[in-house]
């Protein structure tokens, strides 16, 4: 397997021992590397008037105890020429699982892997060039197992925001961190807010360009220096690169992935076909609400996944009913999955 990668929703995760506990120090960090993992150490000290000292060893605790892991490039499959196609499989009996995710995971085209409760067991994402492409990867899953597979449902993935970690903080904490700008280019964090509207030209990427995306798409930290040296640019080539591929929307954001179970949290993805529904307020009630943390525009039997983190069932029961306070008329159904473990999490660049 890829070293690295994000896995682990539950595993080897000592619940015996309870959750792990932020002080307001961390969850600060912890926010300013979610929303900008190219932060360095001295912006977020002098942001937080705290020493540099301070930052890395609260980091490096951080990643000790597994709540942070690793840093990536979050990438527009669709600006590569792929497409990505999300399904849903509900098995007639328990399968293999180690069996089963090392067959799916050494497939190149499976970008995602998840297990999971409820209405399905597994999904998977595969991300593909073309339609044969794609019909290749799933006559190789369904030849393995159609014996097993019970049922299974296939969306095309249109559209993908992480929306925060707003459940860690208070409003007005958010709003005054969120006000944190590195003007010296490293962190591209000025292009990351200028970026220009969304458009449907597909931008013409050199191999170096994608050379550059293979890298950092599961390493976002790198600094400029090392991986133009990797590349062979030089580091202001490599900079204004990167900067392009931001103003055309390839490249979405640098954030650093974490296991919010550590911290006594419970992953829930909840799907919605609605009859109609009103998108600005939709997305303006996922970013604002502090439980939601990423959704997935689909086209299928499901028009949105929304990944949702809460203590408890009860908790959760609570979100979804101010979530149909706001937008019960316009549903059509919905489904809900509890998510036991992401083992695989990859973009395709080529």
């Amino acid at each position: 397997m890829l070293e690295k990668q994000f896995i682990g929703q539950i595993q080897e995760f000592d619940y015996s021992q309870g959750a792990i506990k932020l002080d307001a120090l961390d969850r600060k960090i912890f926010y300013l590397l979610h929303k900008n993992s190219r932060f360095s150490y001295t912006t977020i000290a002098k942001a937080l008037r705290i020493s540099r000292e301070v930052v890395s060893y609260r980091i490096q605790r951080m990643r000790e105890q597994g709540i942070l892991l690793e840093s990536v490039t979050t990438l527009d499959h669709r600006k590569l020429g792929l497409r990505s196609y999300r399904i849903y499989f509900k098995f007639k009996r328990v399968l293999n699982e180690k069996e089963l995710v090392t067959f799916l995971y050494n497939i190149p085209q499976i970008t995602t892997i998840l297990t999971c409760a409820g209405s399905y067991d597994l999904q998977v994402v595969i991300t593909v060039y073309n339609e044969k492409e794609f019909r290749s990867v799933f006559q190789q899953i369904a030849q393995k197992y159609h014996l097993f597979i019970e049922k299974f449902e296939m969306t095309e993935i249109l559209e993908q925001g992480l929306v925060g970690t707003n459940f860690l903080f208070k409003k007005e904490e958010i709003t005054s961190l969120y006000r944190l700008l590195e003007h010296k280019g490293s962190s591209f964090e000025k292009e990351l807010r200028k970026r220009k509207e969304e458009t449907n030209l597909l931008p013409q990427l050199s191999t170096q360009d994608k050379n550059i995306l293979e890298i950092i798409k599961l390493d976002s930290t790198l600094p400029i220096k090392e991986l133009a040296l990797t590349v062979g640019l030089s580091p202001i080539s490599t900079q204004k690169r990167i900067q392009m591929m931001i103003a055309q929307g390839v490249i979405l954001q640098f954030y650093t992935l974490f296991s919010l179970t550590k911290l006594g949290l419970q992953w829930w993805q909840v799907l919605f076909k609605f009859t109609a529904v009103d998108e600005k307020k939709f997305i303006t009630f996922i970013e604002e609400h502090p439980n939601f943390i990423w959704y997935t525009k689909l086209f299928g039997k499901w028009d949105y996944q929304c990944s949702v983190y809460a203590k408890s069932n009860a908790r959760f029961h609570e979100i979804m009913e101010e979530f149909f306070k706001e937008f019960g008329d316009t549903i059509m159904h919905y489904d809900s999955l509890v998510i036991y473990n992401q083992w695989k999490y990859v973009q395709r660049v080529f």
